[in-house]
C-alpha cells in the first residue's frame, strides 16, 4: 500500500476515535498562551500577544473500563470504590514522530505513587512511535474513606531541555493532558478546603492581560520567567487572572522535575479564590537541595486547577455543565545548574 495512503488511513482512524469519545478525550487542538506577556531575555525583547506563539498538540488521553476502543470508555466521572481505584489509561500519539509521555497522579492535589502495568512508581514513562497508541492499566491504592478529586495527568516530551525563548513560551498552557475524576471510597464524607484570600491584588489591570496563569519573578508582572540559575532557593510569583466567573476557586500545585514540591514553606497545595476581572499574585519559593543543582537542567512547572472538589456531575450521571474544572500548566521554567 502507498505510504501516503497508509498515513491518511491512520489519521482517519485516530480522528474517528477522538470524535467518538469527544466527551472523554483531551483532544487534538491548537492552544495559545493565556497572557499578553513581555519577554526581555536572550534573543529578543518586547511584548508578545498570544497569537504570536501558537502551540500545536496532537495527542489523546482517555479513561477506559477495559482496553478496547469502542465501548470501552468510562461513562461517568464519579466512581465508588473500596480503597482501590483501577482503570485503563489510553494514550494516543497522533503525531507523525515518536514521543515520550510521563504519567502522574494527584489525589486531592497531592502527588501519589500508583501502579502502572503492575509497577509501583511516582511517575511512569510511556514511549510511543508515530501514530501509536497504548492502554496503560492504572491502579491507585490506599484511598482513605471519603470524597476525592483525582487527576491522572500526562506530560508530553517532559525532558526536552531546549532553552530558547520560543520553545519555553510554546509550553505555556500546553504539552499536558489529563483526566479529572472524583472517587468516593467507603462513606461519602465531603469536606471542602479553606480557600485563601488573595495575598496581592494587582492594580491597574488591563483586560487584555487577564486570564489564566503566568509565573514571574516579581508580583503582578507580565514578564515571562523562562530560565534561571538557582543556588539554594529563589522567590517567584504565581499570577492568576479571571475574566469569566463571578468568583473562581482554584488549587495550585508546583513540580520540579515532575515531582511535587512546596509552593512556599510546607504548603504543597495552595487553595485560593479571585473575583471576576481580577488579577492576583501569590508568592512562592523554590528550594533546591545542593545535590540537585549540579550538572543538569531541571524543569519547574506550576499547575492550575479550577473549582476543586465541586461536583463534576449529579446523579444519575448528569454532567455539571456549569463547571469548567480546568487543568492548566504554566510555562516550563528551566532551572540551570549553578556552575
Amino acid at each position: 500500500m502507498n505510504k501516503k495512503i497508509k498515513i491518511v488511513l491512520v489519521l482517519f482512524f485516530f480522528l474517528s476515535i477522538f470524535t467518538y469519545y469527544h466527551y472523554y478525550f483531551y483532544q487534538d487542538h491548537t492552544s495559545v498562551p493565556q497572557w499578553r506577556m513581555e519577554v526581555s531575555e536572550s534573543g529578543f525583547s518586547g511584548v508578545l500577544s498570544p497569537e504570536d506563539i501558537p502551540v500545536r498538540e496532537s495527542f489523546g488521553v482517555g479513561l477506559f473500563d477495559r482496553p478496547q476502543y469502542f465501548g470501552g470508555a468510562v461513562k461517568t466521572r464519579v466512581f465508588r470504590v473500596n480503597g482501590t481505584f483501577e482503570k485503563y489509561l489510553f494514550i494516543a500519539n497522533a503525531i507523525n514522530s515518536s514521543n515520550e509521555y510521563l504519567v502522574f497522579v494527584l489525589v486531592d492535589y497531592i502527588q501519589v505513587p500508583f501502579y502502572a502495568d503492575g509497577k509501583l512508581n511516582l511517575t511512569h514513562m510511556v514511549r510511543l512511535g508515530p501514530m501509536e497508541y497504548r492502554f496503560l492499566k492504572i491502579r491507585i491504592e490506599n484511598l482513605s474513606e471519603g470524597y476525592h478529586d483525582v487527576f491522572i495527568g500526562v506530560f508530553l516530551d517532559p525532558y526536552n531541555h531546549n532553552l530558547s525563548d520560543k520553545y519555553r513560551l510554546s509550553t505555556d498552557f500546553s504539552m499536558m493532558g489529563g483526566v479529572r475524576i472524583q472517587v468516593i471510597s467507603g462513606r461519602p464524607l465531603y469536606k471542602m478546603p479553606t480557600f485563601n484570600k488573595p495575598p496581592i491584588v494587582c492594580k491597574n489591570v488591563k483586560n487584555d492581560t487577564i486570564g489564566g496563569l503566568l509565573v514571574t519573578k516579581t508580583p503582578c508582572s507580565n514578564i515571562a520567567w523562562l530560565r534561571e540559575n538557582v543556588s539554594g532557593s529563589i522567590k517567584y510569583y504565581i499570577n492568576l487572572g479571571n475574566r469569566e466567573r463571578n468568583i473562581q476557586t482554584f488549587a495550585l500545585v508546583a513540580m520540579l522535575n515532575y515531582k511535587q514540591v512546596p509552593i512556599n514553606n510546607d504548603t504543597f497545595v495552595y487553595y485560593g479564590y479571585l473575583y471576576r476581572n481580577q488579577e492576583i499574585s501569590i508568592p512562592g519559593e523554590l528550594r533546591i537541595p545542593e545535590a540537585e543543582t549540579l550538572g543538569r537542567i531541571q524543569e519547574f512547572i506550576v499547575l492550575y486547577f479550577t473549582e476543586p472538589f465541586l461536583p463534576l456531575q449529579f446523579p444519575p450521571d448528569i454532567r455539571n455543565i456549569n463547571l469548567e474544572a480546568r487543568a492548566e500548566p504554566s510555562i516550563r521554567i528551566a532551572i540551570l545548574p549553578n556552575r
